[in-house]
């Protein structure tokens, strides 16, 4: 699992209908949204980016970085230090998160750095 940088921003929701699992976003959540340009599944339509109130209810757990064998260690208790495999983990995130038109601002909370950019 790759953790956000400290802070975990810039965060925003990219959305067409701006609704949460449960209930539709508040007036309050609304206030900042602003259009942003089509996003390579929007079929040419802007989309609506609507800022974070970040991660409510999250443990700190969730905010470290941790890399697991599952085949070897399927309950995830024993995690990886091997900067190699790490590495490879990220290019191939890197390359998914390109294929599936991420902000860059994904990257940015996430600490990658993009060869070319």
């Amino acid at each position: 699992m790759r953790a956000p940088e400290p802070g975990n921003s810039p965060l925003n929701h990219y959305t067409l209908m701006p609704s949460h699992l449960r209930r539709p976003f508040s007036t309050e959540e609304l206030k900042d949204m602003a259009w942003h340009e089509p996003l390579s599944f929007s079929k040419n339509c802007p989309v609506m980016r609507i800022p974070s109130n970040g991660p409510v209810g999250r443990t700190p757990e969730l905010f470290e970085t941790r890399l697991f064998d599952i085949e070897n260690d399927p309950d995830q208790t024993q995690p990886l230090n091997d900067p190699v495999v790490e590495q490879e983990m990220i290019d191939k995130m890197v390359r998914v998160m390109r294929q599936n038109d991420a902000p860059q601002e994904q990257f940015e909370r996430l600490g990658l750095t993009i060869p070319g950019n």
